[in-house]
């Protein structure tokens, strides 16, 4: 499809005698692909995407980055998702969310790296890991703080103090959140490097079980979080310290993902988001969970659902495909069988009726082709010279009378068990068509077999707008006849 075709509006060419943007570098590419595949928000293909770029920068990503915009895609895998066999490229899950990108055009200097920064704390805080903080910049930018502002980022902060707040253990939040509840907590708690090595040191003396199990774990986690004295503590950071003090990985002793592990154990941890754990016990029994992430599927998966949901797109829902459908489902249910019986039926009624008949007419399920595991079927009778109204008052007695009648002359075609209900006649044809798993009748291989028949009467009209006249005049309670 096109780009007019996706509704999604392409982005406007550079009016006449405007200033020619800076020439793009390497690094401003991934940041313009990101910007026009996230105005998409689904997978467009390698050349609308290359089309689009030359529209909008007057350049090409292969002249850019000197390869071929598939090989740059394929590079970038952490941040597009590029599926080869289609063509067609599209943003990683993990790149859709947060605050909206900068237009690749932007200059990266100081000014940026402390807005985006403001806007990410905005997102993600109000308290974040700076590391953190630093690699989400470079995976929405394309380029890394430190050769934009080349210095350290801790540096950073500390230039622009009506910002940034510095909150200890690698924390920063926001100036505007200085007075939130949970930064006065970490700022209020001893955080120089002295401080830390000290209760590293105290931490490592502690003494360590000889067989260290899942529930060693989950005592040491909240151990942890308890001497913090926070709300929260980043996941990472409690495994850090747990191997220092016992000397093994958690992922060594449990079998999943840290954050997966605590998950087991929802009446100690509550998980707050942000890769972040607190205690219930602290947070209070009402705290709850923040979702887990939805599971990431193999691209080899995707690829394949995908293939899947084009070839189902493509399928034409004509009259054989449903035929193909129906067959499928009612393997073992022969339709001619059942339409050859049905219509030696209608021909055996219309024979031995005492009705002035005008028509026989097979209708239902069966009498559109389509059988059920309990097929049924309908047998209208349209009889010349009926009412068209007042039908409690005659049709019961026609019923009554030709029930008995089908009765004696249906027999050979082993029909039986008649029953006059309220506006029709039913009985049942035993064997019905229906053939067992093995080539045998349904009653035979120790199935019912049945066929459900029934028989209505009906008078004739004259055209559709008889019908509905007659419908019409009658009272409500007869309409259903």
């Amino acid at each position: 499809a096109s780009v007019s075709q996706r509704g999604g509006a392409a982005p406007a060419a550079p009016a006449e005698g405007a200033v020619a943007p800076s020439p793009m570098k390497y690094a401003d590419v991934s940041k313009a692909v990101q910007g026009i595949l996230k105005e998409f928000g689904e997978p467009i293909s390698v050349a609308e995407l290359d089309a689009l770029f030359k529209r909008q920068f007057a350049t090409s990503v292969s002249d850019i980055v000197g390869m071929s915009t598939e090989e740059y895609l394929e590079r970038k895998e952490n941040i597009f998702d590029f599926n080869e066999d289609r063509g067609t490229v599209c943003l990683q899950c993990g790149m859709v969310a947060g605050p909206p990108i900068a237009e690749a055009s932007v200059v990266k200097d100081e000014v940026f790296v402390v807005k985006e920064f403001e806007l990410l704390i905005e997102s993600m805080g109000p308290i974040v890991y700076i590391s953190t903080l630093c690699g989400k910049f470079i995976q929405r930018n394309g380029v890394s703080v430190t050769s934009v502002i080349t210095g350290r980022p801790l540096d950073l902060f500390k230039r622009h103090p009506e910002v940034f707040r510095i909150v200890g253990a690698g924390n920063v939040t926001l100036k505007k959140y200085e007075q939130s509840a949970e930064v006065q907590r970490l700022l209020g708690k001893p955080s120089s490097k002295a401080h830390r090595v000290v209760k590293a040191a105290e931490e490592a003396q502690m003494p360590v079980p000889q067989v260290i199990t899942e529930q060693h774990v989950a005592e040491e986690f909240r151990r942890l979080i308890l001497v913090d004295g926070v709300d929260s503590v980043y996941i990472s950071s409690l495994c850090g310290r747990f191997l220092q003090r016992f000397k093994k990985p958690v992922t060594g002793i449990i079998t999943c993902k840290p954050a997966d592990f605590l998950r087991r154990y929802p009446d100690i941890f509550v998980m707050t988001g942000g890769g972040n754990v607190g205690l219930r016990e602290i947070l209070g029994p009402d705290a709850v969970s923040v979702p887990p992430p939805p599971p990431r599927v193999p691209k080899a998966i995707r690829e394949e659902q995908q293939l899947c949901l084009e070839v189902v797109r493509k399928i034409e829902l004509d009259d054989q495909a449903f035929a193909d459908v129906h067959g499928s489902i009612n393997k073992d249910v022969s339709i001619q069988a059942v339409m050859q019986r049905l219509k030696q039926i209608c021909k055996q009624i219309e024979q031995a009726s005492f009705l002035a008949l005008d028509e026989v007419v097979l209708g239902g399920a069966v009498g559109k082709g389509l059988l059920s595991n309990n097929p049924a079927a309908e047998i209208v009778c349209f009889v010349r010279q009926l009412p068209y109204k007042n039908f409690p008052q005659w049709l019961p007695h026609i019923l009554d009378t030709l029930g008995p009648v089908l009765e004696a002359n249906l027999v050979g075609l082993r029909a039986d068990r008649f029953k006059v209900e309220k506006d029709h006649l039913k009985f049942f044809l035993a064997g019905g068509g229906v053939e067992g798993s093995r080539g045998a009748s349904a009653e035979s291989s120790g199935g019912t077999g049945e066929l459900r028949v029934k028989v209505f009467i009906s008078p004739v009209f004259r055209d559709s707008e008889h019908l509905l006249e007659s419908f019409k005049a009658c009272a409500p309670a007869e309409r259903h006849y």
